[in-house]
């Protein structure tokens, strides 16, 4: 009995984490993208789109 709520306890909190490191990767991903965009923006902005902008 104690080990099958264990388990379930477990597999909840795996679940759990794992909607929690999702949540956190995309955020890290629109970040990225947001940085991306800001980027390329500077690049155009300056006229140095043939060469990275070192920010």
């Amino acid at each position: 009995m104690y080990v099958e709520v264990d388990e379930q306890q477990q597999q909840q909190q795996q679940a759990a984490g794992v909607v929690k490191w999702m949540s956190i990767r995309s955020r890290l991903q629109q970040q990225q993208q947001a940085a991306g965009v800001l980027q390329y923006r500077l690049q155009q902005a300056a006229g140095l789109s043939n060469r990275p902008v070192a920010l």
